[in-house]
């Protein structure tokens, strides 16, 4: 699978020839809101970034071009090269349009799994109200045995 650096203005890729490491997110969450934080990336739309479990830190990012377990060590937190993008005026009128395209599409899509669930919800109660009633004429229809 590709990796890709998620670090504003760096494309770094995972390649069968690249020499450089790409880093998970950390699980402990004060190293993890520090990472987060020495990113400084917003979604073009200006909202808060939402960390993915796919998004990796490239090695360029890193004091020594490695992360450090030492919380001592200046390559405890990626802090090279981390441009950051914070006002939305910076991003490209294509790039806007796209993200108004997707969250469109995503409505759309939302809007048509509701009124799917609701009428599989209908049938299914309509399907109990005819398994009711033919029972109720079974009922009236049988005759009583002795």
């Amino acid at each position: 699978m590709v990796a890709t650096c998620c670090v504003v203005s760096c494309f770094s890729r995972r390649t069968a020839d690249c020499e450089k490491r790409f880093y998970r997110f950390p699980v402990d969450s004060t190293r993890r809101g520090r990472w987060i934080a020495a990113v400084k990336r917003v979604e073009i739309d200006g909202s808060i970034w939402q960390l993915s479990q796919h998004d990796r830190v490239c090695s360029d990012h890193f004091v020594g071009g490695k992360q450090v377990p030492d919380p001592s060590h200046p390559a405890y937190i990626p802090s090279l090269r981390m441009v950051g993008k914070k006002d939305v005026s910076e991003c490209s009128s294509w790039q806007l349009n796209r993200v108004r395209r997707r969250e469109a599409l995503h409505r759309t899509r939302k809007q048509a799994a509701e009124i799917i669930l609701q009428r599989e919800a209908d049938l299914h109660a309509i399907k109990r109200k005819i398994e009711h009633d033919h029972g109720l004429y079974c009922r009236e229809v049988r005759p009583a045995t002795l």
